[in-house]
């Protein structure tokens, strides 16, 4: 199997490690730290997560701006690049530990109201420690989109699991020595600095990577600024929609809603790894098609249509089995298997995040494609416009709705524009055929409808035990694969699935 399969392999077994880690450590979390220390917890990773602004998108333009050298096998371009960003990362890393500093300090002014003074001044130390290892992620992701554009998936997903099973490993222990939140903190930054080591040893001894900081191209710096300035008002569109509803719920609602809140946000946050572990690895793929047809002059945009139909149809399979089953036993998960009852409202803020998504999250390979034909400036302009909306709405309907208000803002303005305006866009502008895409999902949803029958049934029955449960459950995989095969799969899909190819 090559770089992509084995990549997409460990992407999900990256995906179901992190389920399992999430489904065992959160509870463990809430049991040591109690539901208020949680959504304070929850809470400072969220504002610091706004530090992350400071990349101005640069993480998002190396693999266009490397494949333009290497396309012309230009390997002292590349180095040149490498120093570029790397200078860049640099500096921003300083200025985020100075700002997360200074945020911290005056935290309090932000969120007195429904906060007491001690969950406050807890934000505040937590703050300072995610601000370090914020800082720390700047030049980790350049070892991260090297290896990337480079094609080497293996290692990549490898080095991420590895991340993401030493957090809880360490978190425990100090859970249970009693350094609660704090804890986990340190835990988050110890695996980041691990991580961090392991990519730049890879990418410096193993592949090559080279960097020269000799007289900075500022004439490509300028170009990688302007390209990269509207993937910053992407970043910042996440940021917002994924963000602040727990800001906004905490400063108007209170730290227990901010938890049971973050618990839908945390079952979206899987839901959209499950999408971007199959389309992450055609980065490099779409920019040399791209690059190619410049270098050409040839139209490619019939083989990214083709493309992105292909790998669309493959999302689109596994985010509705996830989402029909998630409906069918979510509820009892959530209430019963994983939390309590006090989170009942988790579940229905994770399916008011998790619905709008479908239709992007099937796109993931043209956001790329907007990318390589330096097209993206529409998407991130409609998108902060609907950020804006989504922080009107949100503020009143949170006040009287609480977490699931705020969820239902996030949901009508991501509709807005993923659903309606940028499928438009796609077809009219980009020059994709979005008549051919949408009419191959719309034939794989046929074997798609008996389990979605089925769910509904279900629904009207409670699920009384965990036998129940799993009998739900496992009805609902056998019917949906059943359907599926049959009457939704086309010819490669079915050899892809039989030969793994």
């Amino acid at each position: 199997m090559n770089q992509k399969k084995t990549g997409t392999i460990l992407s999900y077994v990256n995906i179901l490690i992190s389920t399992l880690t999430t489904l065992f450590y959160t509870p463990v979390m809430i049991k040591f730290l109690g539901n208020a220390e949680y959504g304070v917890y929850r809470l400072s990773i969220s504002i610091v997560s706004y530090l992350g602004l400071l990349s101005l998108g640069f993480a998002g333009s190396y693999v266009k701006f490397y494949y333009r050298y290497k396309t012309h096998d230009n390997e002292e371009g590349i180095a040149k690049l490498n120093g570029l960003f790397m200078s860049f990362y640099i500096i921003v890393s300083l200025i985020a530990l100075i700002s997360g500093n200074i945020i911290s300090e005056n935290i309090g002014f932000f969120l007195q109201g429904k906060m007491a003074p001690s969950e406050i001044s807890l934000s505040s130390g937590l703050m300072k420690i995610f601000t370090l290892n914020m800082a720390l992620t700047f030049p980790a992701s350049l070892f991260e989109s090297y290896m990337t554009a480079n094609e080497r998936f293996i290692v990549l997903r490898i080095i991420m699991l590895a991340r993401g099973v030493l957090n809880p490993f360490l978190g425990v222990p100090l859970l249970i020595l009693g350094y609660r939140s704090f804890g986990l903190g340190i835990a988050v930054t110890f695996a980041t600095v691990s991580s961090l080591a392991l990519n730049a040893y890879y990418c410096i001894k193993k592949i090559g990577m080279k960097f020269n900081f000799k007289k900075p191209d500022f004439l490509l710096f300028k170009e990688i600024a302007i390209f990269s300035s509207f993937l910053f008002f992407n970043i910042i569109i996440d940021q917002i929609n994924w963000n602040v509803d727990q800001f906004i719920i905490g400063k108007f609602v209170g730290s227990i809603a901010v938890a049971t809140y973050s618990i839908g946000a945390v079952i979206n946050q899987l839901f959209l790894a499950t999408s971007t572990a199959v389309s992450n690895v055609f980065v490099p793929q779409v920019n040399r098609i791209v690059e190619k047809g410049h270098k050409e002059n040839k139209n490619m945009n019939s083989e990214l249509t083709s493309l992105m139909t292909r790998i669309g149809r493959v999302q689109y399979y596994i985010l509705m089995l996830v989402l029909i089953g998630f409906i069918t036993v979510g509820h009892y998960f959530i209430t019963v298997l994983w939390l309590d009852s006090a989170y009942t409202s988790s579940y229905y803020v994770a399916l008011i995040l998790v619905v709008p998504v479908i239709v992007p999250l099937i796109q993931n390979v043209g956001i790329e494609i907007q990318r390589a034909k330096n097209m993206h400036a529409f998407r991130s302009l409609l998108y902060l416009l609907i950020a804006i909306f989504n922080v009107i709405i949100s503020i009143p309907l949170a006040k009287k709705h609480g977490d699931i208000g705020a969820a239902i803002g996030t949901a009508i303005g991501l509709t807005i524009g993923n659903v309606f305006i940028m499928n438009w866009y796609y077809h009219a502008k980009v020059g994709l055929d979005m008549s051919f895409f949408w009419k191959n999902i719309l034939q794989a949803t046929k074997g798609m409808l008996p389990a979605a029958l089925l769910s509904f049934l279900f629904l009207k029955t409670e699920t009384e035990n965990l036998s129940t449960f799993i009998l739900k459950s496992a009805a609902i995989l056998v019917v949906y694969i059943f359907f599926v095969w049959h009457f939704s799969f086309n010819e490669y899909e079915k050899k892809l699935l039989k030969k793994g190819e």
